[in-house]
């Protein structure tokens, strides 16, 4: 089957209706919804590694794109989230690597990790749909931030949830002092927390959109990077994993990756002056949201944003109109 590539969006009898055609102009029907279910985007590619030997762009499924990788192997990996955290479990328990796997980063800090549940009392929350509904209304279609910050935190002082507190112990660091924050203890606040993170994810995409273009950049320079910190949880067990793995120098984490060089083997090195060798490296270093580079891998979504079907959400992804 040839790759649908392109879409026409037709209003009929106040209806709208997808027409759909692939890369040889052939028409494939109309239809009344359209559900776009193309995956995850691809991977970023900071040092243009794409297309040589032995590097790994994407690395799932990892038993089929991992399957060459034998004990005498020296693997490098680009990135420190949740994909890097995936590659070390698998790496470790199925491959008897004889070389302390490395991990390469620019940012040597890890998310917050998955705690058990919130149990308490129903979490007071304010931020649903008849709030957003009322608060467009009255702001002739926009929320500011600072009024959605204000809300939120009067729905945390209303449930006890001490969020200077929580940031003081729970804040992005090492992988040691990860470690040492979560294991032996119970997190009976954290827990809280998360729990209202996961009410307000709920309505996440409705809020951001009925920010203001400057509030939306506003919220990205302030708040999203710690709001991810605390929403995208880390497994214990992996991080357990890799913290056992680094004591017993059979891991290392170098958070200052500067440039990769291939020749026979990868080169990398820091920007403390440090060089490493590396005969396969790995891919971890996230999805690439940056819609100028769409068209390359899906000309379907590249059309839809040009005709104004998607949005470019600042470089950072797309939005449905």
């Amino acid at each position: 089957k040839k790759e649908i590539i392109d879409t026409l969006v037709v209003k009929e009898n106040s209806a709208t209706v997808y027409q759909l055609t692939d890369s040889d102009g052939k028409p494939h029907g109309s239809y009344n919804y359209l559900f776009l279910a193309l995956g995850t985007p691809s991977y970023q590619d900071f040092y243009n590694l794409q297309g040589l030997k032995n590097y790994i762009h994407n690395p799932y499924p990892v038993v089929e794109k991992l399957n060459h990788i034998n004990k005498e192997t020296r693997v490098a990996i680009i990135g420190s989230g949740l994909t890097a955290f995936d590659l070390v479990n698998y790496l470790s328990h199925e491959k008897d690597l004889k070389y302390p796997m490395g991990i390469f980063t620019i940012i040597p800090y890890f998310n917050s990790l998955r705690v058990p549940p919130y149990q308490g009392p129903a979490l007071e929350y304010s931020l649903d749909k008849n709030w957003i509904e009322k608060e467009r209304h009255k702001n002739k279609g926009v929320i500011p931030l600072n009024r959605m910050v204000k809300v939120i935190g009067k729905d945390l002082k209303a449930n006890h949830i001490d969020l200077a507190a929580i940031r003081e112990k729970y804040d992005p660091t090492d992988l040691k002092g990860t470690y040492r924050t979560y294991f032996g203890q119970d997190h009976p606040e954290l827990s809280k927390l998360q729990g209202y993170i996961a009410l307000l994810s709920g309505n996440l995409g409705d809020l951001y959109m009925s920010l203001s273009r400057k509030d939306q950049a506003r919220y990205h320079s302030d708040y999203a990077a710690i709001f991810s910190h605390y929403q995208v949880r880390l497994a214990p067990d992996a991080v357990s994993n890799m913290y056992q793995l680094m004591t017993q120098d059979q891991l290392f984490i170098e958070p200052d990756l500067m440039e990769i060089k291939k020749h026979e083997n990868f080169m990398l090195k820091s920007a403390s002056g440090k060089s490493y060798q590396a005969d396969v490296v790995i891919n971890a270093s996230g999805f690439d949201f940056n819609t100028d580079r769409i068209g390359d891998d899906n000309p379907l979504l590249k059309r839809l944003l040009d005709k104004g079907f998607l949005l470019d959400k600042d470089k950072r992804g797309l939005l449905v109109t």
